[in-house]
């Protein structure tokens, strides 16, 4: 089977076009201090063809295919302004279309942010190749708790401290993002 190149992971943030435009930099090609879209950006011919210099590099062999994952999409709402949101789903549409068959996208996202990618130019490949995540179990959930302290030889107490978590976090809509931020100040407090 043809190689795979995975590119860096891309978490969209408040400026989730720079962030693009990063990963496909290649050599000789600078960022431009103004463009005629008026934001210091790429226009989508000239980003078209930086990415075209990547994807056909000597690096990169004719059916070399690539790999990106754009991790934590609901930053594309809450993070980042409605324009720029609109011009990166538009540009990922370009990478899909323009290099179909060499570029394969990957999102992370959360369910309640779906309708935002729903209505947008990636639908069809988003109804096509959508994936979900079964919501854990509550022994799942203790396994996530319980694995990376103990990895870090960390132990809770009192020892009926990660049921206590687990139970409250079961049957929440968002258990994932929520028992993260959780296990993270208790990580810090510590």
């Amino acid at each position: 089977s043809p190689p795979w190149q995975i590119l860096p992971i891309l978490r969209p943030g408040t400026e989730p076009l720079r962030q693009l435009e990063q990963i496909f930099a290649a050599p000789g090609i600078d960022f431009p201090a103004q463009t005629d879209e008026g934001q210091g950006r790429f226009s989508s011919q000239k980003w078209l063809q930086a990415v075209s210099h990547v994807v056909n590099s000597e690096a990169a062999n004719a059916s070399t295919r690539f790999l990106l994952i754009v991790d934590q999409v609901e930053e594309l709402v809450t993070l980042c302004r409605a324009d720029e949101r609109a011009q990166f789903i538009e540009r990922l549409c370009l990478l899909l279309s323009e290099f179909a068959g060499r570029i394969h996208i990957v999102l992370t996202l959360r369910n309640d942010f779906e309708p935002h990618i729903r209505n947008t130019c990636l639908q069809t490949y988003w109804e096509n190749g959508r994936f979900v995540v079964a919501p854990m179990n509550q022994q799942e959930l203790k396994e996530v708790i319980e694995r990376p302290a103990a990895a870090r030889v960390l132990f809770f107490d009192p020892p009926d401290l990660v049921d206590k978590i687990a139970e409250e976090v079961v049957h929440e809509p968002n258990a994932l993002p929520l028992l993260s931020f959780t296990l993270s100040q208790l990580y810090r407090r510590y």
